[in-house]
């Protein structure tokens, strides 16, 4: 009994190890593949390691493209959005848990029977309502339709639901106000999974192509994965090793927030669902 114990384990890890290999092993040949000179990146033989590894890439990349704007764009975008559905995220979470009202379950699958609509339904109305406002080219284009999450308010409808009713009562025995009881009390004890989301939404605006695509037309106005796409030509191909270091450089933001947040967002995702 012990042994088939201890072979379901060996497997077990092995399993996880073939898993986390196969996850990093594109992030690894990414990195790789940004320090090959062009006669390293097509061998005959699998080169993982370049042999004669350089910093030309980069150089080119820092010298001769926009990257620094590029940085800035992306990090008022990411922001913008991430803001913005924290706040209406909380707001609308807390009035769901919180509240009792007519059609309020009715209007709760509502919000979340957004998050399993395509982008592609969206995109003209979107399109059509930024265009009329004047807004194309500008961050707050890009910003405006994504300031709200089904997601989020969700995800954080449940940790609310989860706070005990006996410290709301308590507050209101102190005195407190509906708008007290909401940020004195309810953000401070769901500020993991508010940190979890945060990291969450950011990721994904930091990554936002296609609608960014769509609205920012000046160069100058372009984010780090709008940047990406100067690498590919369809006479002359993918230029590999300068596309390689700029994903590399725009991926370094992202891969540090999600290792330092990796805790906050395994925890609030195993409890999310706990009250419904």
């Amino acid at each position: 009994m012990n042994n088939r114990r201890r072979y379901k384990e060996i497997i077990r890890h092995l399993c996880n190890i073939v898993i986390c290999i196969l996850l990093i092993f594109p992030i690894f040949w990414m990195i790789s593949t940004s320090f090959k000179l062009p006669e390293e990146l097509f061998t005959s033989d699998l080169r993982l390691i370049p042999h004669n590894p350089s910093m030309s890439n980069y150089a080119y990349v820092l010298k001769n493209l926009p990257i620094a704007v590029w940085f800035k764009n992306t990090i008022i975008i990411t922001a913008g959005i991430t803001i913005g559905r924290i706040l209406s995220s909380i707001l609308a979470a807390y009035g769901f848990a919180r509240f009792e009202f007519r059609g309020k379950q009715f209007l709760f699958f509502l919000v979340v029977g957004t998050m399993v609509l395509p982008f592609a339904i969206t995109m003209i109305p979107n399109y059509i309502m930024i265009s009329s406002l004047g807004l194309t080219n500008t961050h707050l284009g890009v910003i405006l339709p994504y300031l709200a999450s089904g997601f989020g308010v969700f995800f954080l409808r449940q940790h609310i639901l989860s706070v005990p009713q006996s410290l709301y009562d308590a507050a209101t025995i102190d005195g407190a106000n509906t708008w007290q009881a909401l940020w004195q009390l309810t953000v401070p004890v769901i500020k993991g999974p508010i940190f979890a989301l945060v990291v969450l939404l950011g990721l994904e605006a930091w990554n936002m192509f296609v609608w960014p695509l769509l609205i920012l037309v000046e160069p100058n106005m372009h984010t780090l994965p709008i940047g990406l796409q100067y690498f590919q030509d369809q006479e002359t191909g993918v230029v590999w090793g300068e596309l390689m270091a700029t994903a590399s450089l725009a991926s370094v933001p992202a891969l540090l927030i999600y290792i330092s947040a990796r805790n906050y967002i395994v925890e609030a995702s195993i409890t999310s669902g706990i009250k419904g």
